[in-house]
């Protein structure tokens, strides 16, 4: 008799302890779902002029039309913020090689490849403005979709035309 009181007990016990916790909050506060992930996709714009400047969406647009390793017949003038820096600005090689998008988040990725400072020049001066991530950029110069996948500048035929509203 006594070991079935035991058992009843713990029983009790067992069962006291595993309902009592109902109403305590969590420790975490409340969950909240997930933003949805669906990514927001920007339409193309821009003219590639220096007044109607392409955007990202837009220069891998005119790039895709081009066909594999045809640098285009003109210059074309794109912006948007740099997003990852392979290579700033230095004296050594005078170019910089990064990568752009729409949003300073990401997105469509458009690789600037040993692109020149203003007006087509090497950088030399190392107290003159340079790149970071987050920099809203203009670019002018030529364009190529290298192997037929990669849209890209043209080395060393592209240039900075603005950086975060300096031109």
């Amino acid at each position: 008799m006594k070991r079935i009181t035991n058992y009843l007990i713990a029983l009790a016990l067992t069962a006291f302890t595993l309902t009592s916790c109902e109403d305590v909050p969590s420790p975490f506060g409340d969950i909240v779902k997930p933003a949805d992930d669906s990514a927001v996709v920007i339409e193309p714009s821009g003219t590639g002029t220096e007044a109607d400047p392409f955007n990202v969406a837009g220069v891998i647009e005119y790039v895709s039309g081009l066909g594999a390793d045809v640098v285009s017949p003109k210059d074309v003038y794109f912006k948007g913020y740099v997003t990852s820096i392979t290579e700033a600005y230095g004296t050594q090689y005078g170019n910089a090689t990064f990568e752009m998008s729409d949003t300073e988040d990401g997105g469509n990725k458009f690789l600037c490849y040993r692109v020149l400072y203003y007006d087509k020049s090497k950088y030399s001066d190392t107290s003159a403005p340079n790149i970071k991530e987050g920099s809203l950029v203009v670019m002018c110069g030529k364009v190529v979709n290298y192997k037929g996948n990669t849209p890209e500048t043209s080395a060393n035929a592209a240039w900075l035309y603005s950086l975060d509203g300096t031109k």
